[in-house]
């Protein structure tokens, strides 16, 4: 791995999901490879239906998984809802014309997307 002298190759704790790799020639650098395998996200934990009453507020979550950072994007009828970008999206004012829509999350990072399954919000 290369002069290890004062401890040119060893990475400091806790970063123990890196390698480290040494060169020299006078003057020593050290650079620092990821070992571990990318992660796309993974939907830990997926949106429910919900049964408001009108004027109600309905909150979908979603819980995901992978390498950071992950970024939301919530879906109404799989078109993108505006500024609905985290874990959570509230419809609020629900209404009985919001019946059979249908509320996904996309959720993405650097290494690959993970759509959640569909869920409703139903007005009474």
């Amino acid at each position: 791995m290369g002069y290890n002298a004062y401890g040119e190759c060893n990475v400091p704790q806790p970063n123990t999901g890196f390698t480290a790799i040494a060169a020299g020639g006078g003057y020593f650098s050290l650079g620092l490879k990821c070992k571990c395998a990318p992660v796309a996200p993974v939907i830990l934990s997926q949106p429910a239906n919900q049964m408001v009453t009108v004027g109600g507020a309905a909150t979908f979550s979603v819980t995901a998984n992978g390498i950071e950072p992950l970024s939301y994007f919530w879906l109404r009828n799989s078109t993108p809802i505006p500024g609905a970008n985290g874990t959570n999206y509230t419809l609020s004012n629900v209404q009985l014309s919001d019946s059979g829509s249908k509320f996904s999350c996309l959720v993405s990072n650097a290494c690959g997307t993970a759509l959640s399954s569909n869920a409703g919000a139903e007005g009474h």
